[in-house]
């Protein structure tokens, strides 16, 4: 049986340093500097957890800056967080990724030696070895890697010897690496391909379909702190391998802020003061970790009741929310802030939920699509790309397309437009020119 080494790693993506939270309401004072430094304690925290857990290395997958806003205090503190991996003997990889190009880090001066940036698609496997033998070997990985399945090595090379520790090599998804064998060759994206790796880590940016396959476990880490209100899973990857090689994930939380999605039933609340209660007790049953110093809870609210009257305008739910804050305040378990929106953006919407954003999209939608199969037909062929001569003229411009990579694409831009579609839904209700979204239907 293949015996491994057993080993741990923590894994990470998406620090993105010095970037500041967004959608927290007004925040004032310590509780303004957390929001807008929680990157920054986030690794800190990050540093601290390698150094407790005695890991084998540190591992991050892209993002790790945004290169596009130059940060003096982001540079300094990876720095120092570095150094200090460096003193404890703990490599730092580093994946580059959209934000934080390969080219973008060249540019920061010589880091400490424990740090290896992967910056060619070529570049070797770094080994981590034991009295002379490899345990681990952690390799880039891109759209264009390939290598024969495990089965063919084994029977070309000779059988390993009973007992032998056999190398756990972990994949590094890096986005848009230069490659020099593709560009000899002139290649474009291929038809998906195969790695042989027993963990492929990636940023959580790649949709899975434009991942090469693997038998190996595929990861991505959660951001490590909650930039925006969906963000409620936040922290970093523990990573342990034991000696038949199974993983084991833990996931390690890292930010100062937490983010908390509260939807009540209001239906059998008869008075404000019913909800404001309510309220407390959930905010009361949360376990807080010791490292937070701000809970960011969001509240929405499902179901009929008179108090949805009481609830009618803004300078309402500002009261409701004071007077929730007067009481969460008394709680030695740090800082909450609540904000809070009914379900479609706007208490307008709420209250005439006939008009939503959802009725209005359905509305276009009963419009538009195809009733029977005949329309269906004719849809389509009056959609094809030979009927259309500059559609056609520029798919022979650019060569044969990768259905497969755009379908993939188009899966994960959808996603991410939808998300944002309901941050904008949600910011909504901020007023302008003393009237709110809710005044005006989509």
């Amino acid at each position: 049986m293949t015996q491994f080494r057993p080993m741990r790693f923590l894994h990470a993506a998406g620090l993105m340093l010095e970037r500041p939270l967004l959608e927290t309401g007004e925040l004032a004072g310590d509780l303004a500097k957390t929001a807008a430094h929680a990157t920054l304690f986030a690794w800190e925290r990050l540093v601290d957890l390698a150094i407790a857990k005695d890991v084998d290395f540190v591992l991050l997958t892209g993002e790790t800056f945004d290169f596009r806003e130059a940060s003096l205090a982001a540079e300094v503190a990876f720095r120092q967080g570095a150094q200090r991996l460096d003193a404890k003997e703990i490599p730092l990889i580093i994946a580059p990724g959209q934000l934080d190009s390969a080219s973008g880090w060249a540019a920061i001066p010589a880091l400490p030696e424990n740090v290896t940036l992967f910056e060619h698609a070529e570049d070797p496997a770094i080994d981590l070895t034991v009295g002379g033998q490899t345990y681990c070997a952690i390799v880039p990985i891109t759209d264009s890697t390939s290598v024969d399945p495990p089965e063919l090595e084994r029977l070309r090379a000779r059988v390993p010897k009973k007992g032998q520790v056999n190398p756990f090599v972990v994949g590094v998804v890096c986005h848009r690496l230069p490659s020099q064998s593709m560009a000899e060759a002139g290649a474009t994206h291929a038809a998906r391909r195969y790695v042989s790796v027993h963990y492929l880590a990636h940023g959580g940016r790649q949709s899975p379909e434009l991942l090469p396959i693997t038998e190996g476990l595929v990861h991505s880490p959660p951001l490590p702190v909650p930039f925006r209100r969906r963000d409620v899973t936040t922290g970093a990857t523990l990573v342990d391998v034991d000696s038949t090689g199974r993983i084991q994930l833990t996931n390690q939380p890292l930010s100062p802020v937490r983010r908390f999605q509260f939807t009540m039933d209001i239906s059998p609340l008869k008075s404000r003061s019913q909800l404001v209660e309510k309220m407390f007790a959930i905010v009361q049953e949360q376990q807080p970790l010791p490292h937070e110093s701000l809970r960011l809870a969001h509240w929405s609210f499902v179901g009929t009741s008179d108090v949805l009257q009481d609830l009618a305008s803004d300078a309402a739910i500002a009261n409701l929310l004071r007077h929730l804050t007067d009481w969460t305040d008394q709680l030695e378990t740090g800082k909450w802030r609540h904000t809070c929106l009914p379900r479609y953006g706007s208490h307008w919407y709420w209250l005439n939920q006939e008009n939503s954003l959802e009725a209005n999209a359905r509305e276009v939608l009963d419009r538009i699509e195809p009733k029977d199969d005949d329309t269906w037909q004719t849809w389509m062929l009056d959609h094809l790309p030979e009927q259309d001569d500059f559609f056609a003229g520029l798919l022979a411009s650019v060569g044969p397309l990768d259905e497969e990579r755009i379908a993939g694409q188009a899966r994960q831009l959808c996603h991410e437009w939808l998300s944002d579609l309901a941050d904008l839904t949600a910011a909504g209700s901020s007023s302008t020119d003393g009237k709110t979204s809710g005044d005006v239907t989509p």
